[in-house]
């Protein structure tokens, strides 16, 4: 049955248009401040921005997943298509994007590339500060723009560096049809675990507004309770944009100055601020005097700005990032009923509180199903799973325990033979391990003991065999040498060098 609910497409382009204005202008208007400890005094832009908006990841990562959807569609970008394009087109080396692109090139796809070798950066900041682009496609469906979320942030994230890309795509999307602070922010909170520190911290900023604690009091409160984590990271730097948010009182200007002056990453808390009222304004409601200075064309500094032979190039204003948004919006509803619906007639966005409730428990439930150190291979008649207990990290001679899963798309009966080949002088606990429906548990366990370890990387060929079927299908494990891959901890020095700001 189609969806009653349906958006307006004039309020929906111009609310599009509006999220990425909104992000220009407040990451624009942020970027001085990154890295600052104190907190500033920042109102406007400074002299020196006329006409043109700064160049900012924040943006440049939504360009390439732009490139992704208009290639597969946006219902059928997965991590593994997400991360083929990071390795194709993001050059960006900092912090979790340097360690993404290493994880990827050896073999560690999502969400490995997310969980192994980024200890320092698997909580910061460079997922959430690109929700923009889920929330743009899926308008007004909370849940579907969280799942993209999902396999955009498991690519150089994990655990609450997910959760806050969840987080910040919902409720991005969500206003697009709710236009209440409160309810959005608790539409964000409802799709994340309710224990994680994301959620803790957004509660903090909204309690710190509803005490009427000043601006400089709740951003003192959110940096004591996120000492331990330390700097450039995800639940502090949420939060202060939430506070910019709530104590910008609906004022565009005072929103984004307000999350700046908090500082820290101030040009991610400043962007999602300006991006999120940019969609509660639309475009045509943010007021000039910070729209004009930042202009409408799109400078990158983190991508590769060339076409591909499958890819069209970049956008180069943020109106045809706009135009070409809103076309793949439109393809993706046409393709799924079940999403909101694009008309020329009034906008009705509604939608019954037993539908919410049960989206929100099949989202959970889908959450609970990902593991950080498992790796899924899809397969025609379903999936096999191999999920590490620590990691794929091997040693000579120290066990590796590997839990093998599978799932079925047709049939309720299947018995799966799992074999891998092991290289000479390697063990394992059994020859082979089978899976079946009728187990007891939803894993069977292999444990393989290294001999020698010649190389950084090995890749592990394993046999998977379906009952009945002649020939195997191979997938190849990746397995990384202990203590053999390091990555370099940017600091704000390096940093600011490596983009010529110093």
């Amino acid at each position: 049955m189609a969806n009653a609910r349906r958006l307006n497409r004039e309020i929906y382009r111009d609310k599009v248009y509006g999220c990425w204005t909104g992000k220009a202008a407040g990451g624009t208007l942020g970027a001085p401040y990154e890295w600052s400890t104190e907190m500033n005094t920042v109102s406007f832009y400074p002299p020196e921005i006329r006409g043109a908006n700064l160049p900012n990841d924040d943006l440049d990562l939504q360009l390439v997943w732009l490139a992704a959807v208009e290639r597969h569609g946006a219902l059928n970008v997965q991590e593994r298509i997400l991360a083929e394009y990071w390795s194709e087109m993001i050059t960006g080396p900092w912090n979790e994007y340097g360690v993404c692109r290493n994880n990827i090139r050896m073999g560690l796809l999502p969400p490995l590339s997310g969980s192994c070798g980024n200890d320092v950066w698997k909580w910061s900041n460079g997922a959430w500060i690109r929700s923009e682009i889920w929330a743009c496609l899926f308008p007004g469906s909370p849940d579907q723009a969280a799942r993209a979320a999902y396999a955009d942030a498991c690519c150089d994230h994990c655990g609450e560096g997910i959760y806050a890309e969840i987080f910040t795509a919902a409720l991005e999307s969500a206003a697009f049809a709710e236009n209440d602070l409160e309810k959005l922010i608790e539409t964000g909170l409802s799709l994340i675990p309710a224990d994680s520190r994301i959620a803790a911290a957004v509660r903090l900023a909204t309690a710190c507004h509803g005490n009427g604690d000043t601006l400089a009091v709740a951003r003192k409160k959110i940096l004591e309770s996120t000492a331990d984590l330390g700097w450039f990271q995800a639940p502090g730097n949420i939060a202060f944009g939430i506070l910019g948010v709530l104590y910008g009182n609906g004022d565009f200007g005072k929103t984004v100055s307000c999350a700046v002056n908090c500082g820290d990453d101030a040009d991610c808390s400043g962007g999602f601020a300006g991006a999120l009222m940019g969609i509660l304004l639309g475009k045509s409601r943010i007021p000039k005097e910070w729209t004009d200075p930042v202009g409408d064309g799109i400078r990158t500094c983190s991508i590769e700005n060339t076409g591909r032979k499958c890819v069209k190039r970049v956008p180069q204003t943020l109106t045809e990032l706009t135009d070409r948004v809103v076309a793949c919006a439109e393809a993706a509803a046409l393709r799924e009923p079940g999403l909101v619906q694009f008309t020329d007639e009034e906008s009705f966005l509604e939608e019954p509180e037993e539908l919410l409730e049960r989206k929100r428990m099949y989202f959970a439930h889908f959450l609970a199903s990902k593991r950080p150190y498992e790796l899924t291979f899809d397969r025609s008649w379903g999936t096999v799973s191999f999920e590490f207990e620590n990691g794929p990290y091997i040693e000579s001679g120290r066990p590796l325990v590997i839990r093998v899963r599978m799932t079925l798309l047709y049939s309720e009966l299947e018995l799966l033979s799992v074999r891998p080949k092991l290289p000479e002088g390697w063990s394992a606990s059994s020859p082979e391990v089978l899976l079946t429906t009728h187990i007891h548990t939803d894993y069977a366990e292999l444990v393989i003991v290294p001999g020698e370890i010649p190389e950084a990387v090995t890749g592990l060929p394993v046999e998977v065999r379906r009952n009945g079927r002649i020939l195997p299908e191979i997938v190849v494990l990746p397995l990384v040498r202990s203590g053999s891959v390091a990555h370099t901890r940017w600091t704000a020095e390096m940093l600011l060098k490596s983009r010529g700001q110093i």
